[in-house]
């Protein structure tokens, strides 16, 4: 019996986007549907649930993609209406997308578990600068290759999880002679490497030990921003609070998130602005814990004044309350949704604070400043330790004792937490490792950079970007000890004497600075008053990393693109509220007629009516007039790429293509190119072969003027087909194929394989103007997609196994209609392997 597992939120949305991908043209509706059945089958067994041959299945998939597809386009159909779920998963989609994205991710995610590797990637980063991750890997590879000829390993690193194992693979590195003489450059690496390595296996678990948890519809996964704000320098913050839970019966997280759920939902709150809150609030716990807020989760917190004692040092964190600004403080209204829930439901009163400043904590000293032993330790760290002292290295402080006895002729007497105690008052700490200030940056450079910070704020600039500072000295600090924007900020916090305000991001010349990027870019441009290229943007801006210009040009939508690398502000182009109110008529005309406007059919109307606004605008590309008033009337139009249609339809290309097939019952190929030409696009030959029918190269008719038997059809393709696949090409005489309303070729073949045969499929590269090439498959076939079906064709062919001839052979037999293939080297490749395994 067929198990009857409700959809939940994760299934909708991915396949939601396999349907998008399939209405964008980048798979065929048969592809996309294969995919999302694989897709939740393995999602499922992946979860743990025992599933039968029907859970999921591609007919049940089919069924339901139609059902989502009538939500997503609004347009009915005898077919199955959509459920509750896929209506609430298109809204999530149009109206929440960063939300949407997540729950993909973190679907997707199920469905293909991190490996060994990639989870041990995960934990390197959080070890080590990003900049050595890659050096870190050639050196397991060293080690690896090492291990594996000479029968340390029995399998590869990332494939071996036994710490009995590995534990040999750390002694090897550590003690074995040839080893240490063979990598000497690189030993100290290669050994922290695989100790790290060591290290992780302990505390990792294989997917399926972790502890798979149900899904709740209205408990959406949060999101991940926090990860990339964590807080590498815990010299100064807020204090952990102790919360007590004894008092109450301890819950998970999930029931916690399930009662607050459940509480709002009491309030008469509506669905969607529940997901909201709870991915929002999501945020606030994941931050929370990264910022070592509070000793339990924050779900845990089981009284309003311990969850606002929490709120306000959350908020008082510069990085996060300038992004819980930048996100609309979403992020503080979803947690003073929670205190009014933990108060019994009095409204919080709260706003968020003023961000604290960072600065690196001086060490108190039990010397003074010109004591013989401090002298002596910054000798010996300037002459041994100049890439810093490791702190909690027992390794370091036993050489810091044979130092000091070889140079100085006596034992280092006191205790290991004295001198680190000494040490860390005449020194900078960063990241676990003591370094000597003057050490880390030259006199004349540590100049040069305090010169260009006070020209900067002299110049007007109220705040620098560490990261852009980072990048101005880059090439300067080439041979000096600091490597990254985060050493650079530690290092400006200690040499600081009151000329600057550090915050967690970047550095202010007064506590009255708030950072806000896209203000100085909209000033910048505002002056410039035409387009401006994003390096000279950049240029100008140094203080601003130009990682960031670009992420603000881009997402904000008053910054007008104009070209490649090229953009204005809304403002500089004016309409007069009569030419705006012909520019909506004109587009409102367009839209009774065929349901859309083209962008490039309104600039040219626009630049005829209205030559003063071509003659004063003479910078302007087509794409930027297009797009300013796409900004301009945002409130009366959809704006998607080159398509205008009506508020809220947001039609695709694709979509564009598909109602124009729906509207014409008959129609030609120089049609569908004069279309083409007035899109600006290409042909969408996926929703063309989904809404019509082809019937030769050049004509294409309604679907239901098809008189396909589908059954007598498939007979006459099986008795030429007689073995796995063929070519679509081999297939010339259609003597002995039944009647279907039109004369039988390639093109009427091609598209019946492809949509209406029950025992064959298509696979090919795509449908095309001109050619009719791929090749006609049995469904029971072990070749599910396309590269699989060339790599079987290749390695029982006799030709030689290399791209040309490979590319050129399958040319010759019709499964491809040019001699190129983007997969063709990895496909060539596995050829070779299915050949040689048969001898």
């Amino acid at each position: 019996m067929a198990l009857r597992i409700p959809w939940d939120i994760e299934e909708a949305v991915l396949m939601l986007d396999m349907l998008l991908k399939s209405i964008d043209g980048k798979l065929t509706r048969k592809e996309a549907i294969r995919q999302v059945s694989e897709k939740l089958r393995r999602r499922a067994v992946n979860r743990g649930i025992t599933i039968d041959d029907i859970f999921r299945n591609e007919n049940g998939i089919t069924f339901q993609m139609s059902a989502l597809e009538v939500a997503y386009t609004g347009i009915k159909t005898k077919l199955k209406q959509p459920t509750k779920l896929f209506v609430e998963t298109v809204n999530l989609y149009r109206n929440h997308r960063e939300l949407y994205e997540e729950i993909l991710k973190e679907a997707e995610n199920v469905v293909e578990p991190k490996s060994v590797q990639d989870e041990f990637c995960s934990y390197l980063s959080m070890q080590m600068p990003t900049f050595q991750l890659s050096d870190a890997y050639l050196m397991l590879s060293d080690i690896e290759s090492f291990c594996l000829e000479r029968k340390i390993l029995q399998n590869k690193l990332f494939e071996t999880t036994d710490l009995e194992a590995i534990k040999r693979v750390v002694q090897t590195v550590d003690s074995n002679r040839v080893f240490r003489f063979t990598y000497k450059q690189n030993l100290k690496k290669m050994s922290t490497v695989i100790h790290a390595y060591y290290a992780f296996l302990k505390s990792y678990k294989p997917d399926e030990e972790k502890e798979v948890k149900p899904i709740i519809q209205d408990a959406i996964p949060s999101l991940p921003d926090a990860d990339s704000m964590k807080q590498k320098d815990d010299a100064v913050g807020p204090q952990a609070i102790s919360v007590p839970v004894a008092e109450r019966t301890k819950l998970t997280d999930q029931e916690e998130k399930q009662k607050f759920n459940d509480w709002m939902l009491s309030s008469g709150m509506s669905k969607a602005t529940i997901t909201s809150y709870m991915s929002s609030f999501g945020q606030c716990v994941k931050s929370v814990a990264n910022y070592k807020l509070c000793e339990t989760s924050l779900w845990n917190v089981a009284n309003a004044e311990d969850a606002s004692h929490i709120y306000d040092q959350l908020f008082g964190i510069s990085e996060f309350y300038e992004y819980n600004k930048q996100q609309h403080n979403r992020f503080s209204a979803a947690f003073r949704k929670f205190i009014e829930y933990r108060s019994g439901g009095s409204p919080a009163s709260l706003k968020p604070s003023q961000p604290t400043q960072f600065a690196v904590e001086k060490k108190p000293t039990r010397r003074k400043e010109n004591d013989p032993v401090l002298i002596r330790y910054k000798e010996l760290l300037d002459k041994f330790f100049q890439k810093g002292f490791r702190m909690e290295s027992s390794l370091d402080m036993k050489k810091l004792r044979r130092f000091y006895q070889d140079q100085y002729g006596t034992e280092l007497s006191d205790e290991d937490a004295l001198v680190c105690q000494d040490i860390s008052s005449v020194t900078i700490l960063h990241e676990g490792k003591a370094y000597l200030p003057d050490s880390m940056l030259s006199q004349e450079k540590k100049e040069k950079l305090l010169q260009y910070i006070e020209d900067k704020f002299v110049s007007g600039c109220d705040a620098i970007y560490y990261s852009a500072l980072f990048s101005e000295f880059e090439e300067a600090f080439q041979g000096e000890r600091i490597y990254t924007p985060e050493m650079l900020k530690t290092y400006l916090s200690y040499i600081n004497k009151g000329n600057y305000v550090l915050q967690r991001s970047y550095l202010a010349k007064d506590y009255t600075v708030q950072m806000n990027p896209e203000d100085d870019i909209r000033e910048y441009l505002k002056e410039a008053a035409g387009p401006v290229e994003v390096e000279r943007l950049a240029a100008e801006l140094s203080y601003i990393p130009e990682q960031k210009i670009k992420f603000a040009l881009s997402t904000n939508n008053d910054f007008i693109w104009n070209a490649t690398g090229e953009y204005f502000y809304e403002d500089c182009v004016h309409f007069s509220n009569s030419e705006l109110e012909w520019i909506s008529q004109f587009i409102l005309d367009g839209i009774e007629e065929r349901d859309f406007v083209t962008g490039n059919e309104l600039v040219e109307a626009v630049e005829a009516h209205f030559p003063d606004i071509k003659e004063m605008y003479q910078w302007i590309t087509p794409v930027g007039m297009r797009n300013v008033i796409g900004y301009k009337l945002n409130d009366r139009f959809s704006f998607n790429g080159n398509i205008i249609s009506k508020y809220g339809e947001d039609l695709s290309m694709a979509e564009v293509y598909a109602k124009y097939c729906r509207k014409h019952s008959r129609f030609t190929l120089d049609e569908l190119n004069v279309l083409k030409q007035e899109l600006g696009s290409t042909i969408y030959f996926d929703e063309i072969y989904a809404n019509s029918l082809r019937i030769s190269q050049n004509e294409f008719v309604s679907q239901d003027m098809a008189q396909f038997d589908v059954e007598a059809t498939d007979e006459a393709i099986g008795r030429i087909c007689t073995g796995q696949y063929m070519s679509l090409q081999e297939i010339r005489d259609f003597g002995t194929f039944p009647y279907a309303g039109y004369p039988w070729n390639e093109y009427l073949l091609e598209h019946f394989v492809a949509n209406y045969s029950q025992k064959f499929m298509l696979l090919h590269i795509g449908f095309s103007a001109n050619v009719c090439a791929g090749a006609i498959v049995k469904q029971a076939s072990s070749c599910k997609d396309f590269n699989d079906l060339l790599v079987d064709i290749l390695a029982n062919s006799n030709i030689v196994l290399d791209e040309d001839s490979a590319l050129e052979y399958l040319r010759q037999q019709g499964y491809i209609a040019r001699r190129r293939y983007s997969d063709i080297g990895r496909i060539v490749t596995e050829a070779k392997v299915v050949r040689s395994k048969k001898g």
